[in-house]
């Protein structure tokens, strides 16, 4: 009987050693493989896109790329989702004079959206993840214009808005800390690839189009490992 209960009185000594280590194990290092979070935690991102919109050619008929530059913010989840709101801006001179009603117009277009997003992660690991981000959103176009009238040059101001829907796949390299150097795990480099659908809108100029797939390779920051770690940096300035 007493054998029995030293026995138990061992084990759990064990046990909780081993619980009190797991404890000491500082969370900022990423020791597990997936990064699941905890709790919600806040997230800024950049987000510039070269944009392929159909209605954009070259002369010899080629798509042009077209910059899209933009931010989100959100909420990364226990459940491995982010939600969030975008805003993206792009101002693009058009060229080619087929795309317009007047064709001896000079035309530069506008664009401003806003998009609220959500983006479930199928994996987040200590190196890499893999997402997929929907976004839906509501913008507005204008399009300044000076056209030909009678040898006079007169500038014109059109206005139209869209709703646009956007599927794409992301994929991140979270570069790793160097020793016990931790700010390089701050960051990483992401790749992105979509689709933007248009559901609808009233579209001032000729034969606009703004559907079109969106690319963009880029550095990001990892706001949330930049948190965990100033967070156990002040945990353990504290305590000394």
């Amino acid at each position: 009987m007493r054998v029995r209960l030293l026995f138990r009185l061992v084990s759990m000594a064990l046990g909780l050693t081993g619980v009190a280590r797991a404890m000491a194990v500082p969370p900022a290092d990423s020791v597990r493989r997936d990064e699941r979070p905890t709790r919600p935690k806040l997230v800024v991102e950049t987000d510039q896109r070269f944009t392929f919109f159909n209605d954009s050619r070259t002369l010899q008929n080629r798509l042009e790329p077209i910059n899209m530059w933009g931010a989100r913010v959100g909420l990364l989840m226990p459940s491995n989702w982010k939600f969030g709101i975008g805003a993206y801006y792009s101002n693009q001179n058009i060229r080619r004079t087929d795309l317009l009603d007047d064709l001896d117009a000079r035309t530069r277009r506008h664009m401003y959206f806003l998009t609220a997003y959500a983006e479930p992660f199928w994996t987040r690991r200590k190196l890499w993840e893999f997402s997929t981000p929907i976004e839906l959103g509501y913008g507005r176009s204008r399009y300044d214009l000076i056209t030909d009238e009678n040898e006079v040059w007169v500038k014109s101001v059109r206005r139209g808005w869209f709703v646009p829907l956007g599927v794409g796949a992301s994929a991140s390299v979270k570069f790793p800390p160097i020793g016990r150097f931790k700010p390089t795990r701050w960051f990483g480099l992401n790749f992105l690839v979509g689709y933007r659908f248009i559901l609808g809108g009233d579209f001032p100029q000729g034969r606009s189009n703004y559907n079109g797939a969106y690319a963009s390779v880029g550095p990001i920051f990892f706001l949330d490992r930049f948190t965990d770690d100033w967070k156990h940096w002040r945990k353990r300035r504290k305590s000394r």
